[in-house]
């Protein structure tokens, strides 16, 4: 058995990333959300919450999802897992996306089932330092968006042959969509997911945060490349303050 576990915090872009995954087969085993800390209306357990197939909005994929193959791939939300489910090859994968943007996703007023306090930055620190550690493949979503030449390279690191066949299928999940399929999906066609922190340059709630947490900005200067832009209200609002 083949098994593909993909590590992320939430808002993280990971979804988006996990969709096109699962497009490089014709049929795979896909468990989403495993051990999912944060309140979900729609569970009472969630120390171990796992949405059954029916409730995921996969109708956008052409994937076969099923039980009956030997290829799985599980989204681990929010938490790494040392587990070992007898799989033959593991391939562990750490999404990362670059900090303003998540914190401007996190801070949306249209996703308000998250908690953005001191243990979500601490993680956004921990979870990339152990990923490199452990040797993960990491993912920097920000750089998969716009760079067909640097998704070849992940599928050629997970051994699979390149396909773009699930790239920008909407999940309508984005905090930026109202869960809005076509709204979504003109939003990725504008590469709208890199530019969310300029709906919050002038937050000072959103200033206040990338300032107190300033090591996780150093991670974000240390993953991606900014532009200059993004680059001046560093400069001005972060590093100025």
């Amino acid at each position: 058995m083949n098994e593909y576990r993909i590590i992320a915090l939430q808002r993280s872009g990971h979804h988006g990333i996990i969709w096109w995954l699962l497009e490089h087969f014709d049929i795979v085993n896909y468990k989403n959300r495993i051990g999912h800390q944060v309140k979900h209306d729609r569970f009472n357990d969630y120390s171990l919450c796992l949405i059954p197939r029916d409730r995921l909005n996969l109708s956008h994929l052409n994937v076969r999802i099923s039980d009956n193959t030997d290829t799985i791939v599980y989204n681990f939300e929010n938490q790494f897992s040392d587990l070992n489910f007898g799989s033959k090859k593991i391939y562990n994968v750490y999404v990362i996306r670059n900090i303003f943007n998540s914190v401007a996703s996190m801070i949306s007023p249209s996703y308000q089932n998250v908690v953005l306090n001191e243990e979500y930055f601490e993680q956004y620190i921990s979870f990339y330092r152990r990923a490199i550690q452990d040797n993960y493949l990491i993912v920097r979503y920000d750089q998969w968006l716009i760079d067909q030449e640097y998704r070849k390279e992940i599928a050629k690191a997970l051994n699979l042959k390149f396909t773009d066949r699930g790239f920008k299928k909407p999940s309508t999940k984005s905090s930026f969509s109202q869960d809005n399929y076509d709204k979504e999906l003109l939003q990725l066609q504008n590469n709208e997911p890199l530019y969310r922190w300029k709906y919050y340059r002038e937050n000072p709630e959103f200033i206040e945060y990338l300032n107190k947490y300033s090591e996780a900005v150093n991670v974000t200067l240390e993953t991606f490349v900014i532009d200059e832009e993004l680059r001046k209200f560093l400069i001005d609002k972060i590093l100025q303050t």
